[in-house]
């Protein structure tokens, strides 16, 4: 395979082999830092081990998702909020946290002089023994697993069909080449569990080392009576080291490049074509495969597709039922007033006006209800979304009027800025406003002349509102109440912690003023 072609290979499959359906790279606590979590386990005995011990548990439970279903599903319906999870191993975040944590409570009693040497030594030993129980669990699933992946048979089916094709040259494959182009597909396999098996060993091999320094210089500082100062700094010099050292496989020199050496962030032909517009509208860029997953439009103009990975419901209803099917109304509705191509003469990136485009806001003639959002969705398949707008019933408490056509009426854009979209409006009768926004009631309210007016759900995704005769400001505002609070709870707690730190500093100066306390004979 050409080294090329063998790159963009690497890059589509990952070396990961378990059972979680995507992932990118792991959670690393670090060798050090879990050794010394052993080590808080035998040695700290406070009443803050059990509310650790608990969310630590916790955390790697929800980080398992559907792994454990009777488990995280239960939460999933019920605990509050926990639907909103991105991705449960967020949870991870928990024990990020709880595992360092006892870590250096631990570390703080083996350190103190609580024990007597033999106590200590002997506490210091199970925590060895523990460890090398773990140590030696991973050891049997290096020498057990079998190092494979789900999707491994696909890729081999897939590597062999690309083998036999190469092979064949649009004739007719020989059994020989069907035989030889299996027989690569397994090795690419193969030689991929090799490398799942490399790269376990390298790292259980790599964490020994870790813990066995760290181990040594605990056990130097017992036998020895070194200073305990020396033994921080070098645990926090060791772990440092084990930490960079895994950091630095996602984020190195490698991955900088300078600006003007990226091509995907140059503007092409039709980008700069596009940028002498200076109006509000949306680009679809269909040259670089799907634009519903590729983002690279969304860097240089307001894009109709791009990928996210917490995209609205009801903007991906769009995308499946709409949007790629090519209804060109829907389109229009989204303000898609360019729409990026490739020109067949030069293979070059060419934009072409879409002269429908509504523009980001538009007054509609006619109103028409259906009874829920599948019929709202289905008139979207045939509607004039110009002069009608669709509106589910269940909004229909929000629409005191209906629209009285006035050709002299208008609408037009002021300001679109990130949380705030300012519009002006002039009619002599009343109107029906419909907006090229997503709808989203979770923050979004809507104000008429500094009033605040209710936002109704229209053409399935978009916002629209009611608009009496009149000259109107009309403002849109992110203001969602649950951040709101909790940019409040955020200041009060951080104030309370802040007075908090002051008064125990102030304590401990205290202390240290205080004189010493004279003893009797």
């Amino acid at each position: 395979m050409p080294e090329e072609q063998a790159n963009e290979f690497a890059k589509q499959y990952s070396p990961y082999w378990g059972a979680q359906p995507s992932t990118s790279g792991a959670v690393y606590l670090g060798a050090i830092i879990c050794f010394l979590f052993i080590v808080g386990l035998v040695f700290y005995r406070q009443w803050h081990l059990a509310w650790i011990l608990a969310a630590t548990l916790l955390g790697i439970l929800l980080a398992w998702g559907s792994n454990f279903k009777a488990f995280n599903y239960f939460l999933f319906d019920h605990l509050p909020y926990y639907n909103k999870f991105r991705a449960p191993s967020i949870a991870l975040i928990i024990p990020q946290l709880t595992v360092p944590l006892l870590a250096v409570l631990g570390l703080n009693e083996l350190l103190s002089d609580k024990y007597d040497p033999v106590a200590r030594w002997k506490k210091f030993k199970w925590s060895l023994y523990i460890t090398g129980a773990v140590i030696a669990i991973l050891a049997i699933m290096y020498t057990s697993l079998d190092y494979t992946a789900p999707n491994d048979s696909k890729i081999g089916e897939n590597l062999s069909q690309g083998m036999l094709q190469q092979l064949a040259q649009g004739q007719q494959p020989t059994p020989e080449m069907q035989q030889q182009a299996s027989v690569f597909g397994r090795s690419v396999v193969n030689a991929l569990k090799d490398d799942r098996r490399s790269l376990f060993g390298g790292d259980l091999l790599r964490s020994v080392i870790f813990i066995l320094l760290a181990a040594g210089l605990l056990a130097y500082y017992l036998k020895k009576n070194i200073s305990a100062q020396i033994v921080a700094i070098g645990l926090v010099i060791l772990s440092t080291i084990d930490l960079l050292g895994v950091d630095l496989r996602y984020l190195s020199h490698k991955n900088y490049h300078p600006a003007d050496e990226s091509s995907e962030l140059t503007p092409t032909r039709a980008d700069l074509q596009i940028k002498q517009d200076t109006g509000y509208f949306r680009v679809l860029d269909q040259t670089g495969g799907n634009p519903f997953v590729d983002s690279r439009a969304s860097y240089f103009h307001n894009s109709v597709g791009g990928q996210h990975p917490a995209r609205l419901a009801l903007y991906d209803d769009l995308i499946q039922r709409q949007l790629n099917n090519g209804n060109m109304k829907v389109y229009n509705m989204l303000n898609t007033k360019y729409f990026i191509g490739t020109n067949p003469q030069d293979r070059q990136p060419v934009a072409q006006l879409n002269p429908e485009a509504l523009g980001p806001c538009w007054l509609v003639k006619t109103i028409k209800y259906v009874n829920n959002a599948d019929e709202e969705m289905n008139a979207l398949d045939t509607f004039n979304p110009k002069d009608t707008v669709i509106i589910d019933k269940r909004e229909q408490s929000k629409v005191p009027f209906a629209p009285q056509f006035d050709s002299t009426a208008s609408i037009k854009l002021v300001q679109n800025l990130n949380d705030k979209i300012t519009y002006e409006f002039n009619a002599a009768s009343n109107q029906f406003a419909v907006f090229s926004e997503i709808y989203y009631p979770a923050g979004w309210k809507a104000f008429v002349d500094g009033k605040e007016t209710p936002i109704v759900r229209v053409d399935y995704a978009l916002r629209g509102l009611p608009l009496s005769a009149g000259n109107h400001a009309i403002e849109f505002r992110f203001e969602p109440e649950d951040y709101v609070l909790g940019d409040r709870i955020s200041m009060i707690v951080g104030i309370i912690s802040i007075l908090v730190l002051l008064v125990g500093t102030w304590y401990l100066w205290k202390q240290y003023r205080a004189p010493n306390p004279t003893t009797k004979a």
